[in-house]
């Protein structure tokens, strides 16, 4: 299994229990936002909603960055997926 550093994971009590278990724990560099989506999808959001963008009410705002969220809920997920991996 692949962990992030959270201490939960690097506790006695889960070392002990990995020692005898057929699961082998590989920890994600300290910082990788490369490697998680959600990461990935901030940044397409930004991409599309901040930069080179002066909104001047907060309300237009949030209407862009709700609007972003809603185009890309219309998408196939797949097509989205895609969007993600090359959007590193």
């Amino acid at each position: 299994m692949f962990f992030d550093n959270a201490k939960y994971y690097k506790n006695k009590a889960v070392k002990s229990y990995l020692k005898s278990s057929k699961i082998q724990a590989h920890f994600l560099p300290p910082y990788s936002p490369n490697l998680n989506p959600i990461e990935r999808l901030w940044k397409w959001m930004k991409e599309r909603t901040l930069y080179n963008t002066y909104y001047q009410e907060f309300e237009d705002f949030k209407h862009a960055v709700f609007g972003f969220l809603q185009s890309i809920s219309s998408l196939d997920p797949k097509s989205v997926t895609r969007a993600l991996q090359s959007n590193i």
